[in-house]
């Protein structure tokens, strides 16, 4: 081949590899932008997924809504108050500290979880009443010093083990202790709410007003208790116990020692077990009497 053909191919070849780069590299270029929504820049939601995590552990689809699951961290658990209409379980002296809270993700803005003093607040800000059940688990790897509930909560308090506890149900909230001993116990509760407890105690001190209830098949050493306001209160087994009653309220308790106190307006007092040393003062309308 002559030196003037063999310089022909040559040419031939770059112009070639030429504009197989141009093609290859608009290609290129096509393909990325394809990969962008329109204006060249990630989505809004792209960009907070990326640059904060969501602390979402699980989604699911239930009844036809969207629900998920998110977990919050935290080092102690001095207290504990929930507001809304939480379905709360909270086992105590566990073996891990954790909270999950689920719920539908359209109403996640209305959920707060904040941090306060040592412990947790939970809130659900929206009027919107829930299709399906809003629920909080947390394990604890001790007691709470106390637990508050507000609004028509469902509270189950699993093995209560400790020296001094507190609990405080308002407006319909119900409670669960289902189990425990424990050497101070404090409950109040208020607004037509419920309780039961089914934890042993050395010494408890009770407030049941505004037509609420309580029950407490645990044993109980030594019992305060206050009962106002068309209330009701259940005690199994008690030595000793101190009652101020008043309004309508009903009191029915189980005593082997001795029990004493007032009790005014048309209350009634029923005291049955092994207990001789009664010694109640009456006024108006009101009853004690052994059955």
């Amino acid at each position: 081949m002559c030196t003037g053909e063999f310089s022909l191919v040559i040419l031939v070849l770059i112009v070639a590899a030429l504009i197989g780069g141009y093609w290859l590299g608009t290609r290129r270029k096509e393909e990325s932008e394809a990969a962008v929504p329109d204006g060249g820049a990630l989505s809004p939601a792209e960009t907070e997924e990326t640059a904060v995590p969501v602390p979402c552990v699980k989604k699911d689809r239930f009844a036809g809504a969207e629900v998920s699951s998110h977990l919050y961290h935290f080092d102690t658990l001095s207290q504990l108050s929930i507001a809304g209409c939480w379905q709360l379980k909270l086992e105590c002296n566990a073996s891990e500290n954790y909270c999950r809270v689920t719920t539908e993700n359209s109403l996640l803005e209305f959920v707060k979880v904040e941090h306060v003093r040592g412990g947790l607040l939970i809130r659900y800000t929206g009027k919107k009443q829930p299709s399906l059940p809003m629920t909080i688990e947390i394990k604890t790897k001790s007691l709470p010093e106390q637990v508050k509930g507000t609004g028509p909560n469902s509270i189950v308090i699993e093995n209560a083990r400790g020296n001094n506890f507190t609990c405080k149900i308002a407006d319909r909230c119900r409670l669960l202790i289902s189990d425990g001993e424990l050497d101070e116990f404090k409950l109040k509760v208020t607004g037509s709410s419920q309780a039961d407890c089914r934890a042993a105690s050395s010494r408890a001190d009770l407030k049941i007003t505004d037509a609420s209830s309580a029950e407490y098949p645990g044993k109980i050493r030594r019992l305060d208790a206050e009962v106002a306001g068309a209330s009701k209160l259940s005690v199994a087994a008690a030595q000793r116990a101190e009652l101020q009653v008043s309004g309508a309220s009903r009191v029915k308790i189980e005593a082997s020692e001795k029990l004493s106190g007032d009790v005014s307006g048309s209350s009634t007092v029923k005291y049955s077990g092994p207990v001789e040393n009664v010694d109640f003062r009456t006024s108006n309308s009101s009853r004690v009497k052994r059955g």
